[in-house]
């Protein structure tokens, strides 16, 4: 397997909005937003950017192809693949419902491969470049765990646990063929009737050695190692039985390794270094109270470092077994994070505080001195913000220093890539502007030109719609700078006033703000919420504004003075018989009618289910309440935690399973509501206070909901990343607008009824052309013509993605047209003409310059035919030019495909599996019979494997 898997990318990049063309539109370029990146269909444009921008929480991020290429990998096990140097998009890969692939080692180490664990105990491996499935591995009688590959990628290694005896061995398959290359089975004890639970397995860095961390049965952490390339079995090593080992490490030779130990009488941790050859311990580092630890070797094997639960990291000199001055880090913080530089001169600390805030130091690995500390993360008030993969605000879970040393890479909010220069410590950004993280809420004014977005960045940003511009950033207030994490500080909602003079803005804290935003000043202070507001809405006479809070409190205010005129609402009302799990955070999700005469608040109704409550703003009487229906047979019980108004729900709970609500809104004409509930809107007839009609079709929770200016169009954003739309009179579903990279949060119509405004938590907004969405939906686009035969054929030699996936649709929908066609113009790819190969070879080194220019371009045109000659030829003694003549021919081969034939040859076959009659498997077989390690015959191979 060669880096030429990843050929594709670029020119392969499947269109991974989704959406189809409208109906006899002819295919268009594709849309760009300022930055250059391609706008899903349908989308008129992006506030924000995607580059560096994964769309969920990243756990991982490592740099490729010697520092060209970033790979983040999403806590969903999603992969990204992006352009160092620019933070473009190469390419994305999504893994399958259901499959998991949320940990580092399911990636391999050239970013090419993934596996994902299936439900059924079943690994399938996946190519990235297509996102095509390469194999599964299966077994009835064993269960697979977690599996590593190789440094080289070329094997994958499982722990396999036989569910008849509970042994546990090690099974090392190759991954280009799949074919079990050895297994690796632990030595035991069998006169003690010893079994040996195996929990993770791991290659040296060198490949040379694979290990495996477990317990036996009688408590004894264990670490086994194997000669990787013979199965056997080195010297074991077990520690005392009221040990747990944690986290071994290889130095880069594989001559050493690490375990960190825990006493669980204690609590104390004890580092154990090993000669990997005898399975002595050559040194012992004892760590006081560790609660638990990780070890790290820098690159060159001569220090390792130490990552304690609650201690600072420390760092020791393998050789003399003495600890290294102490980093320089943040005070009453600990790290969550650690990098060595390529040099093993520097390391890269992550720190997190208590309340969340968090640093990233460079310090000197000698003197443990400062040498910077990173501040990419700021709120603008010097509080560096990063995620934690459980979505939480802290440090970075990941950091990677580029090949050469010179940029430090690590993830942030919103599943956001951050990169540094080391040289200075300042933040590198391959583009300026936009959210730098989550976006949970919106507001549009009332004329539609300025929209206000609030994010987990701790900011709200005020955008010129037409323009698509970013006019003004508001950070919180003053006394907040200091305060906690971003839950504690950030912005939950945004309301304009009518006139568009000022924007009312509400706080975690509790504090709501009225702005002036021609200046971004504060005008006043609303007081009175005691936790934090999520839900806030103007009068249409722009005196006096609504808002509700985390208590389940609603009040009235007078927006001149910031005084409270009324509490329409109090706190939540508990049912002592059914008390909740936790009765905080609640707080209705409110909407104003038309007429500004009524007030609506959807919530939880503790020990009945779910409610709209509506109030006469003139009396602040509550006039009515309506029962929703939950969809759920059995009693409610009580309240959790959660909120409604900013993408967060409020929740009641049926027979202990929590039911969600996410957002209320009026009709045009002020007659009904629609009201989100799990993955349902139901429509409620506020005359009657029955539910008329529900509005379902959706996986997942529903987040808010909006109705068109006409009322003919119902909205709801959903959590797949996805807006859809239903017809109001009938309930139908209409289309999804696809094209965000992560939760749909909030979103709005414009008041001309032309464009529907979505934000998300992969940090942008878009702007969609509904209209044409809806047009495109209602018939299918026509058969292909035969006068448009060769324009689709040359589609798919293009570089244009959207329109090469669009070719291929038209193609596979017509195979009485495209089958012949793709027969006169597909053909296997013969063997190679070795004689051939080696007179160009030959040629590269020949005293003539146009000769050698000329062979180059040959061997280029063989691709990975030619591959195995190269290097072959690199190994020789080839003159200095020719040798960078050679190097520079195999990192072609793992770039996109330059060749423009190829590409559409591979696209046919894409074509054929999606035909798949008797006919087009044929075609598929002859083509599977050409060279084999030809990209096309390996493509034709798996198409054929797939239809089987």
């Amino acid at each position: 397997m060669t880096l030429s898997r990843i050929a594709l990318v670029g020119l392969l990049l499947p269109v991974f909005f989704g959406g189809n063309p409208a109906a006899g539109d002819a295919v268009q370029p594709v849309a760009v937003d300022p930055h250059g990146d391609p706008l899903p269909p349908f989308a008129r444009a992006r506030l924000g950017t995607v580059r560096f921008r994964h769309g969920s929480a990243i756990q991982q991020v490592r740099y490729l192809k010697g520092g060209q290429v970033l790979l983040s990998v999403g806590v969903d096990g999603s992969l990204r693949h992006w352009d160092a140097a620019t933070g473009k998009e190469i390419h994305a890969f999504t893994p399958p419902f259901n499959a998991f692939t949320g940990q580092s080692g399911f990636v391999s180490p050239d970013g090419l491969t993934t596996a994902s664990y299936e439900q059924d105990g079943s690994i399938r491996l996946w190519d990235v470049a297509t996102s095509k499935e390469l194999r599964r591995l299966k077994s009835a009688v064993q269960q697979f765990g977690a599996p590593a590959y190789s440094p080289d990628s070329k094997s994958l290694a499982v722990v396999v646990t036989d569910l008849n005896t509970g042994q546990g061995i090690v099974r090392m398959w190759d991954i280009a063929s799949g074919k079990e290359l050895r297994d690796f089975t632990p030595s035991v004890n069998r006169e003690n009737m010893e079994v040996l639970n195996l929990l993770n397995v791991f290659f040296s860095p060198n490949g040379k050695v694979i290990g495996a961390l477990g317990q036996d049965n009688e408590g004894a952490s264990l670490l086994r190692l194997w000669d990787a390339a013979t199965g056997r079995e080195l010297p074991k090593f077990a520690t005392a039985r009221r040990n747990a080992g944690l986290a071994p490490a290889f130095a880069l030779d594989g001559q050493t390794a690490a375990l960190t130990t825990i006493d669980l009488v204690t609590g104390g941790s004890k580092v154990q270094v090993l000669d990997v050859a005898t399975g002595k311990v050559a040194r012992e580092i004892e760590d006081g109270d560790g609660n638990g630890a990780a070890t790290l070797f820098a690159p060159d094997g001569k220090v390792l470092a130490v990552i304690a639960g609650n201690q600072l990291p420390k760092l020791w000199n393998l050789a003399t077994g003495k600890e290294l001055p102490a980093l320089e880090t943040g005070d009453n913080m600990i790290a969550s994070a650690l990098a060595f530089a390529p040099d093993s001169r520097t390391v890269a600390v992550g720190m997190v505080g208590a309340t969340g805030q968090g640093s990233i130091f460079l310090c000197d690995v000698a003197s443990g001195k400062k040498l910077h500390e990173l501040k990419g993360y700021q709120d603008g008030y010097g509080n560096v913000r990063v995620q934690f993969n459980d979505g939480g605000m802290g440090i970075a879970p990941s950091l990677a220093f580029s090949p050469d040393g010179k940029r430090l890479a690590g993830t942030g909010m919103g599943g956001s890539l951050r990169l540094w220069n080391t040289s200075d410590g300042k933040e590198w950004r391959p583009v300026q502007g936009g959210h730098d993280g989550e976006i949970h809420a919106l507001a549009l004014s009332a004329d539609g030109k300025r929209l206000a977005t609030a994010g987990y960045d701790l900011t709200v940003r005020i955008w010129d719609v037409a323009a698509g511009q970013e006019l003004l950033s508001l950070k919180p207030p003053e006394p907040m700078q200091n305060q906690g994490d971003a839950f504690d500080v950030g912005p939950t909602a945004v309301a304009f006033a009518p006139d568009g003079k000022s924007l009312a803005i509400s706080w975690m804290d509790g504090a709501l703000q009225l702005r002036d935003l021609a200046t971004g000043k504060e005008l006043r202070q609303c007081r009175g919420h005691e936790s934090s507001i999520h839900s806030l809405v103007f009068h249409p006479n722009g005196k006096t504004l609504a808002s509700s809070d985390g208590d389940g409190r609603v009040f009235w205010w007078d927006a001149a003075t910031g005084r409270q005129l009324k509490q329409l609402a109090g706190p939540v009302a508990i049912d002592p018989n059914n008390p909740p799990l936790d009765a905080s955070g609640i707080a209705p999700a409110l909407a104003l009618s038309p007429d500004g005469r009524l007030l609506a608040g959807a919530g939880p109704d503790a020990g009945r289910g779910l409610k709209v409550q509506l109030w006469e703003l003139a009396t602040g009487k509550l006039r009515r309440q309506i029962k929703v229906s939950t969809g759920r047979s059995g009693e409610f019980l009580g309240v959790p935690g959660g909120f409604a108004g900013a993408g967060v729900p409020a929740a009641g709970l049926v027979n202990g399973e929590a039911v969600f609500s996410t957002g209320i809104s009026f009709t045009p004409d002020g007659r009904f509501v629609g009201l989100t509930v799990d993955d349902t809107v139901r429509l409620l007839d506020l005359a009657t206070g029955q539910e008329v009609r529900q509005f379902g079709g959706q996986d997942g929770i529903l987040h808010g909901v909006k109705f068109s200016p006409d009322g003919k169009l119902l909205a709801a954003a959903a959590s797949g990343g996805a807006v859809r739309l239903w017809e109001v009179a009938t309930g139908t579903v209409l289309t999804d607008l696809k094209g965000h990279r992560g939760t749909v949060n909030d979103l709005t119509f414009t008041p001309n009824g032309h464009t529907l405004i979505s934000a998300a938590s992969d940090t942008t907004v878009l702007l969609w052309d509904y209209a044409r969405a809806l047009e495109a939906a209602k018939t299918a686009p026509p058969a292909l013509t035969e006068a448009e035969l060769a324009g689709q054929w040359k589609f798919l030699a293009g570089d244009n993605g959207e329109q090469a996936d669009q070719a291929i649709a038209r193609l596979s929908r017509s195979p009485a047209l495209s089958l012949p066609w793709l027969k006169g113009r597909l053909k296997a790819v013969p063997a190679i003409d070795e004689k051939q190969v080696r007179r160009l070879l030959a040629d590269i080194e020949s005293e003539r310059f146009e000769t050698r220019k000329q062979a180059g371009e040959d061997l280029e045109k063989l691709a990975e035919l030619a591959e195995p000659y190269l290097v072959e030829r690199l190994k020789g003694n080839p003159s200095l030019e020719a040798r960078q003549r050679l190097e520079q021919l195999l990192e072609k081969l793992g770039g996109p495909l330059s060749d423009p034939e190829q590409v559409q040859a591979l696209r046919g076959v894409e074509v054929l599996e999606r035909i798949a009659t008797p006919d087009a498997k044929s075609l598929l077989a002859e083509l599977a019979k050409g060279a084999p390690s030809a990209r096309l015959t390996q493509e034709a191979q798996a198409a054929l494997q797939r239809l089987k």
